[in-house]
């Protein structure tokens, strides 16, 4: 497709206002691409479908901690207005979710169709949940997931050398089979369990 630069300050912008690329039958199409370059390294996407992108990565020679990623997260639904920004050691992700589930990892939460928005960096984030028949799994710790009808609220994530934190920013309001629920909860899952019996904190 055709493309175009323009400059933003001391950055470049290259703009591809339709994308399409194909690897072993699998298809990716990107709408409204930006990338920038320069002193701010990044791209924003009108929208990205991500079991597209997921299969997409499973013919890409992935390795480690990547292919571990990929394959636990295991990511479907679709990401609007996505803006990804590369910073000195870290990343800045954000956008709009639309009915996206993603797996477990490393103690986070495994989270089933979550629409709202996600603001995330490598070590911490929060999303705004105004999700429909929502559910969310703490493998760890729980063996069946919480599933709920509706749930509105911001949930948020932090990861440090001894925990993963999850909470909710104020009240969190959940309807379901448990009934309806309007409060706040702190969960606390060490990274290295050195006892099998402490698997984590909870508090609500």
């Amino acid at each position: 497709g055709s493309f175009y630069v323009e400059t933003l300050g001391d950055n470049y912008v290259l703009a591809v206002p339709s994308l399409d690329a194909r690897i072993n039958q699998k298809e990716l199409a990107l709408r409204q691409l930006k990338i920038f370059l320069g002193q701010q390294l990044g791209l924003q996407a009108q929208s990205l479908d991500l079991a597209t992108i997921t299969d997409f990565l499973r013919v890409v020679p992935l390795k480690g901690a990547l292919a571990e990623l990929r394959d636990q997260l295991a990511p479907y639904g679709t990401l609007r207005n996505i803006s990804l920004r590369l910073l000195e050691n870290d990343i800045a992700v954000e956008a709009n979710l639309d009915q996206v589930t993603v797996g477990a990892w490393k103690g986070a939460p495994a989270l089933n169709n979550v629409s709202g928005y996600v603001k995330a960096s490598k070590l911490s984030g929060f999303v705004q949940l105004d999700a429909q028949d929502f559910a969310m799994a703490f493998p760890k710790l729980f063996h069946e997931p919480m599933q709920f009808d509706t749930a509105k609220g911001t949930i948020f994530w932090q990861v440090d050398e001894e925990d993963i934190r999850v909470g909710s920013y104020k009240l969190l309001s959940l309807d379901g089979a448990y009934g309806n629920a309007l409060g706040e909860f702190q969960l606390s899952i060490p990274r290295k369990v050195e006892d099998e019996d402490d698997l984590g904190r909870i508090s609500v």
